[in-house]
């Protein structure tokens, strides 16, 4: 249905996931996303985050991605690198997180 769509009338969710199957077209070995979500509703959140989580399960393509949603954020990935001040960034694990 979106192949049929004027590009200046999609909503910003078929905008993210129009920009990701063109990148998903060149074959990538990677991505590197800032903020692929930003500007949309959780339901749009969810649906192109686990777009992206299905490439790297299914395509075996790695993906480093700028994300403010931390609960989405641990959702959908194996690692996460939280910048809090810009000069101490920590690695982290969702069991460092969650306080287990």
């Amino acid at each position: 249905d979106v192949a049929i769509i004027d590009i200046n009338e999609l909503s910003r969710g078929q905008e993210q996931k129009a920009a990701i199957a063109r990148a998903l077209a060149h074959d990538p070995q990677f991505f590197l996303l800032d903020e692929p979500t930003s500007n949309q509703g959780i339901k749009h959140q969810m649906k192109v985050t686990e777009i992206i989580r299905e490439m790297v399960m299914n395509r075996e393509i790695s993906v480093i991605m700028a994300a403010r949603n931390i609960n989405l954020a641990f959702k959908y990935t194996d690692r996460s690198l939280r910048l809090c001040n810009r000069s101490n960034p920590e690695n982290l694990s969702q069991s460092a997180i969650m306080g287990a």
